[in-house]
């Protein structure tokens, strides 16, 4: 889960990771939420196209923002950021059990290697209170360094995403054990909308008239 998309995928026994469709049939889908007042939750493409008939009930961005408590307003009911990511897990979950015909026997969530023991706590309480208290939390660039089997015992991870940019250093011992070297680095407002800004920008200046 991302600030800006999402992506599953399965792994059995021993074997490599998977990919799993999601939304309409991609290998990632909006990290987009629409919360209807019947309490339905839409995501993804599907949740986008509500924009233009129900904006205010469209959240997006809300993953980058877990651990600050001030609520986000969606229709007239508040919701933390944590809560709103553990909808998106819940959902991503569903969809990966109804395809696998049934629920898998461990699940593991991948969170930026930037945040400390207080924002891994406040999504753990989140995804325990909407029924996934056995989930467990790994920092990206781990998740990266375990699917990258091969290369050598130390790797840099570098996370050019939608709005921000990582870059961690992480090593593997003998054992398989994976653990991250010094303070990972992040740069914020330095992701895909940002170089969209920036073209955006030079095509103004460029041609006035548009």
């Amino acid at each position: 889960v991302t600030v800006t998309v999402t992506a599953a995928a399965v792994c059995r026994g021993n074997g490599p990771a998977e990919v799993v469709a999601l939304g309409d049939g991609s290998a990632t889908v909006p990290s987009v939420l629409y919360l209807s007042d019947q309490g339905q939750v839409v995501v993804g493409e599907a949740a986008q196209r509500r924009v233009l008939t129900d904006p205010d009930r469209v959240v997006r961005a809300f993953t980058g923002r877990v651990g600050d408590e001030v609520p986000m307003v969606i229709g007239d009911q508040a919701y933390t950021a944590a809560q709103l990511s553990a909808m998106l897990v819940s959902w991503v979950v569903d969809q990966v059990a109804a395809q696998q015909a049934g629920p898998a026997a461990a699940i593991v969530v991948t969170h930026p290697a930037s945040w400390g023991d207080y924002k891994r706590a406040v999504l753990a309480a989140a995804l325990a209170e909407a029924g996934l208290s056995e989930v467990q939390l790994c920092c990206e660039p781990e998740a990266a360094a375990a699917a990258a089997d091969g290369f050598g015992p130390t790797i840099a991870v570098y996370d050019l995403g939608g709005a921000t940019f990582h870059a961690t250093v992480v090593r593997t011992s003998p054992a398989g054990e994976t653990a991250v070297m010094g303070s990972p680095q992040r740069l914020p407002q330095l992701g895909g909308v940002d170089f969209d800004d920036a073209v955006f920008g030079h095509v103004l200046a460029a041609v006035p008239a548009l």
